[in-house]
């Protein structure tokens, strides 16, 4: 019930929301490092808030150009000097205000969509099948045919599988893009902090340190092969491989 409050300083506390009757009259409100506050009351209820110093940059959307109802129009406001009084001048002659708001939304948290520009929103998808396609194909190709598994053969398996990695990451971001087009800031949170979010990062890392590791591996193979051609007690085995691509597994795991 404290409706008078001017001031209101959460930061680096458990407070997980605020009541909807002590907010009208803020002007500043800090809440640094209150990562259980995830959802904020509508912005419309914030009518004098000047300053929000947040610790999720999708909350800062909901301020962006945000209108603000005020009082009938004050005769003072036509006075020369009722511009320079700044909270005056904001509170009875405006018809918008701007918040000063941090951390501000940036290209890694966007307010209204993951991927803004539609013809990345169409790339990624194009991409995204492709990768899960074609390199599904190869491993089915390589795997199920009845020659032998060779060093080249054993390593390009690996290869597929980084990139089929690849484009695992490349699908759930589509998808949550898809999801939530157009309010992305909603879900932004939830996401971010999320199951999903660690999955698709532990994807695209692993997949790129493997496949990076895999053409290193190849590359060195290949070297190997040709520079001791003649040389068949020099031919790389497949223990060998073996030992190579596990060490690749985890340090590209770790």
């Amino acid at each position: 019930g404290s409706s008078e409050l001017v001031v209101l300083d959460i930061s680096e506390t458990a407070i997980s929301s605020l009541p909807d009757n002590i907010i009208s009259g803020l002007k500043k409100l800090l809440a640094e490092s209150a990562y259980h506050l995830k959802i904020l009351p509508p912005p419309q209820q914030f009518a004098k808030l000047r300053l929000a110093k947040l610790t999720y940059p999708s909350h800062c959307c909901a301020f962006k150009n945000k209108p603000r109802s005020r009082s009938k129009w004050s005769p003072l406001c036509s006075h020369p000097m009722a511009k320079y009084i700044t909270d005056f001048y904001r509170d009875h002659c405006s018809n918008s205000t701007s918040i000063t708001c941090s951390p501000t939304p940036d290209n890694l948290n966007p307010c209204e969509d993951i991927m803004s520009p539609v013809p990345l929103r169409v790339l990624i998808w194009i991409i995204s099948v492709l990768a899960l396609l074609g390199n599904t194909v190869v491993l089915v190709v390589l795997l199920g045919s009845r020659s032998k598994l060779t060093v080249p053969r054993f390593l390009m398996c690996h290869l597929a599988f980084a990139d089929l990695c690849m484009g695992i990451y490349l699908i759930i971001i589509a998808t949550i893009d898809m999801l939530t087009h157009g309010h992305y800031y909603n879900y932004a949170i939830d996401w971010q902090t999320g199951l999903g979010c660690s999955a698709a990062g532990f994807f695209t890392v692993f997949a790129s340190e493997l496949s990076v590791f895999t053409l290193t591996a190849i590359t060195v193979e290949r070297w190997h092969t040709i520079t001791h051609a003649l040389r068949l007690d020099r031919k790389l085995r497949m223990r060998h491989a073996c030992v190579i691509m596990a060490a690749g597994w985890i340090f590209s795991s770790l």
